[in-house]
């Protein structure tokens, strides 16, 4: 095995990518016509005046994952706090709080 080859399978294994979709930079190939694309909902106001046309895709079997991020061994704000208890007591089928338990 030459030594190139143990570089490049060691720099594959130490990269990761960390690229994320942002709403407004979507918004954008699609209107230059590269394209079509699903967006949530709150893009459209991401995208400010990028001309796009918006269809809404309902279906109950149609979700979206969200996750509450926050700095590994950071101090969990009080905000923070409130947002992750509301998500968690939140009653998902029926769009309410759940009575407090």
């Amino acid at each position: 095995m030459r030594l190139s080859s143990v570089a490049l399978r060691a720099t594959r294994k130490a990269i990761t990518s960390r690229v994320r979709p942002e709403p407004s930079a979507i918004n954008a190939l699609i209107s230059a016509g590269l394209g079509v694309g699903l967006s949530p909902d709150i893009a459209r106001h991401a995208a400010g005046q990028i001309p796009t046309a918006w269809i809404a895709v309902e279906h109950p079997d149609c979700r979206r994952i969200l996750t509450l991020l926050w700095g590994a061994g950071n101090h969990l704000s009080t905000a923070a706090r409130l947002m992750r208890t509301t998500i968690i007591d939140w009653n998902w089928n029926n769009g309410f709080a759940q009575a407090k338990r």
